[in-house]
């Protein structure tokens, strides 16, 4: 039986006391307890089972090795930037992975965050659009990165 992975590693600027309000919202915890809450004694939501985070020399570290959902870390992320007042934006991929070579078990995507918003694509869903696209008569490829500057660089 084939097993199905989604894996992601990213960083972003991170603080201590960032550190802190994060693990704290990342435990569901609003308002004035956001501040006060002692977070060595928080419990992970359930719906963010599967992601890791650490902290590492001014870097806030989130990883994912085997799967768990994309969402709920987007969520986590924007509100994480709204309530640390960050202007910066948060972006990361990930790949969607199968042990065995089957048909149609890869993809992946991206997103991009930032306390106002957040824009993703998943790869699978841009595929399926531009198919429709393509059988409905209003598909137009994309134009290709100019290899040619690229060969002419390395010589």
């Amino acid at each position: 039986m084939p097993n199905n992975y989604v894996q992601t590693s990213f960083t972003t600027p991170c603080t201590e006391e960032e550190f802190k309000i994060f693990q704290r919202l990342a435990a569901g915890v609003t308002g004035e307890e956001l501040f006060n809450k002692d977070v060595d004694k928080l419990e992970l939501l359930e719906n963010l089972i599967g992601w890791t985070w650490e902290f590492e020399e001014d870097e806030l570290w989130i990883y994912m090795e085997e799967g768990a959902l994309i969402d709920p870390m987007v969520d986590l992320l924007q509100e994480f930037l709204k309530k640390t007042n960050r202007d910066d934006a948060i972006k990361f991929t990930w790949s969607e992975t199968c042990s065995k070579m089957h048909v149609d078990a890869f993809s992946g995507g991206g997103v991009f965050i930032t306390k106002d918003g957040s824009s993703l694509l998943c790869v699978g869903s841009w595929l399926e659009e531009q198919e429709k696209k393509h059988k409905n008569g209003t598909w137009v490829p994309d134009p290709m990165p100019n290899n040619k500057d690229k060969k002419e660089e390395a010589v």
